[in-house]
């Protein structure tokens, strides 16, 4: 986060959970006063868990953005900070920056006063307009492997009692209400299962019989057939608004 080399503007997409966690663990990286750990309960990593750090602002609109929103932002900036001092703006749900607010910020986001840092966070970067991507580093941060295979919406992939149950599955779809990202980060992540599971399968292998064994076996080559359709389908993600068709077509058309 060194000043001089950093992007004072950055923009992280992913689940809102995970952005918290990995935001407040690169404050706390910043100002911890000790040799940061993640257990640290510091003073300084005490305020930045319980969001009363002096050098930082979050901010997250309750619907969409307002102008009001962003007064604390420009009141700030307008005191210059010392050479070592940094400070840190947070802004939450940035998909619900409207073209209004976007505007407002532009030229501030494009070249914030130094020592001020920009952190928009998202869990929809197609929803982020144009004119503000354009002003951000990108960075994706995506949840562990084995907590995206516990997402609801995947059990139906992997459940074969759910597998059968078109109206739970749309219940469930209207629930979760997936993102583009998110749907993009999920199907990778059930796709990676598959291979693995059928990389296991080779690894059985040791001749010629065992692999001819093993083309014959239902099980394997519903796998194969499993993941040449996934495959299939990272190769046309959804487009914007068309993930809950996405899901719908996914589950219809998935090999049982």
């Amino acid at each position: 986060m060194n000043r001089q080399t950093t992007n004072p503007t950055r923009l992280f997409v992913g689940d809102e959970q995970k952005l918290d966690v990995t935001i407040t663990k690169q404050l706390q990286k910043k100002f911890c006063k000790q040799s940061f750990e993640d257990d640290c309960f510091c003073n300084e990593c005490r305020k930045i868990k319980n969001g009363q750090h002096q050098s930082i602002i979050w901010i997250e609109p309750e619907k969409k953005y307002l102008l009001d929103d962003l007064t604390v932002i420009f009141k700030t900036i307008r005191f210059q900070l010392e050479q070592n001092q940094s400070f840190f703006f947070i802004l939450k749900k940035a998909h619900h920056l409207s073209p209004v607010c976007a505007n407002k910020l532009l030229k501030t986001l494009e070249e914030p006063p130094p020592g001020y840092t920009f952190f928009l966070l998202t869990n929809n970067e197609q929803a982020i307009l144009p004119t503000i991507r354009s002003r951000c580093s990108i960075n994706h941060i995506k949840r562990s492997s084995s907590s995206l295979l516990l997402h609801p919406l995947l059990t139906f992939f992997i459940d074969p009692q759910k597998k059968q149950d078109p109206f739970l599955f749309d219940q469930e779809l209207k629930k979760q209400k997936p993102t583009e990202q998110e749907t993009v980060d999920l199907l990778e992540d059930l796709t990676n299962s598959i291979q693995k599971r059928l990389q296991q399968s080779y690894g059985t292998c040791y001749n010629a019989n065992d692999l001819e064994r093993l083309a014959h076996d239902k099980k394997h080559s519903h796998q194969k057939k499993t993941l040449d359709f996934l495959l299939e389908q990272t190769r046309k993600p959804p487009q914007p608004g068309s993930s809950s068709l996405f899901w719908k077509n996914l589950f219809i058309n998935y090999p049982k």
